[in-house]
């Protein structure tokens, strides 16, 4: 699908490892704080990158269609 392919492009690792966890496998977000032994803020922070990304390859991809 286009948000794997859009996944697939976050080059950090962590990020990429927490966005996995949180959203395509369908963790809630204490889960994922548990998970991973960091902070609220630092998944939050990490978790909005990722989302950023995939959202940034997006705008990317229409404006080349």
């Amino acid at each position: 699908t286009k948000i794997e392919r859009a996944y697939n492009l976050i080059i950090e690792q962590d990020v990429k490892d927490i966005i996995a966890f949180r959203y395509m496998e369908g963790h809630d977000r204490y889960e994922t704080i548990c998970k991973f032994d960091l902070c609220e803020r630092s998944i939050d922070r990490k978790v909005y990158e990722g989302v950023e990304s995939i959202a940034n390859t997006f705008k990317l991809w229409e404006g080349i269609h």
